[in-house]
């Protein structure tokens, strides 16, 4: 939290430490899908309980609710509705603990998020060493690769998976820089 006053940080941390070891309420992750999950598609009976009361259930939490209902405390913004009157004055609203994610705290301009990369880059030029693979293959998230059009030519589709296998480079081939850089000999591409 960007400003956070070290009192307020304070009784944030004093509301975490209370509900250390409380039940993980598995239902309000089924809520948080159906409240996001377009209504027609629903049956009445089966959409969102998120503004039900439900007697009982204090007792449970999510990560995410549990850390907004924290900060909502000491007036904190996470992701809050700003309202701008007539004459141009503004009004912060709290939004409900219960609808926040783990990416509204990434979302929010309020906080600084710490991102540790997989392997330490703090040298100039060191990404330059790192195993990556063939230019021309590019990696989507759906698990499929596709060869990328270069220098004027068509794009052609992987039609199987592509498989990378990271192996350390034989003392007698290695970079002088670093003997343990890890290559990718064994990168398979079948299709196209």
């Amino acid at each position: 939290p960007t400003g956070l006053e070290p009192e307020d940080a304070h009784k944030v941390v004093a509301h975490s430490i209370k509900h250390i070891g409380t039940d993980y309420d598995v239902r309000h992750l089924l809520d948080l899908a159906r409240f996001f999950f377009p209504w027609g598609f629903l049956p009445r009976r089966w959409r969102s309980s998120l503004f039900e009361h439900n007697a009982g259930m204090p007792t449970r939490t999510v990560c995410s609710s549990m850390l907004a209902s924290a900060f909502n405390r000491v007036n904190f913004p996470i992701l809050p509705f700003i309202d701008r009157d007539d004459d141009g004055s503004l009004r912060f609203f709290k939004r409900n603990p219960r609808l926040f994610t783990p990416k509204d705290f990434d979302y929010s301009p309020y906080f600084d998020i710490i991102k540790y990369p997989f392997l330490g880059l703090d040298d100039l030029g060191v990404y330059r060493r790192l195993p990556w693979c063939d230019d021309d293959i590019l990696y989507n998230d759906d698990e499929r690769a596709f060869v990328a059009a270069t220098r004027g030519e068509t794009v052609s589709r992987v039609d199987e998976r592509t498989v990378f296998s990271f192996t350390r480079k034989n003392k007698e081939k290695a970079d002088p820089i670093d003997d343990n850089t890890p290559s990718v000999p064994n990168t398979t591409v079948k299709g196209g």
